[in-house]
């Protein structure tokens, strides 16, 4: 009467959405924050200051001069004075 599940079957787990800044984005919401970040990046895709509050106050996030600062400096891992996406994120 029960179909009986293989071993493979049970141990097939889904892996947990992946983490930025503390919060769960699915797979669509990356597609929507690439999209937005594609419409400010330069030509090389990276993403200049001037631009990073831009596109924060396109996604409704308004900073200050102070705050989109410390936020670049703490973001800005590779040092480069510009974003990539994965900083971005």
């Amino acid at each position: 009467w029960f179909r009986t599940r293989s071993r493979k079957d049970l141990l097939r787990v889904q892996p947990p959405e992946p983490l930025y800044l503390g919060l769960s984005l699915n797979a669509n919401r990356v597609t929507q924050l690439r999209l937005a970040y594609n419409n400010f990046a330069q030509v090389d895709g990276s993403l200049a200051t001037e631009k990073l509050g831009q596109l924060l106050c396109s996604l409704g996030v308004n900073v200050t001069g102070r705050d989109l600062s410390s936020l670049l400096r703490d973001a800005d891992a590779d040092g480069s004075g510009t974003l990539d996406f994965e900083e971005f994120l």
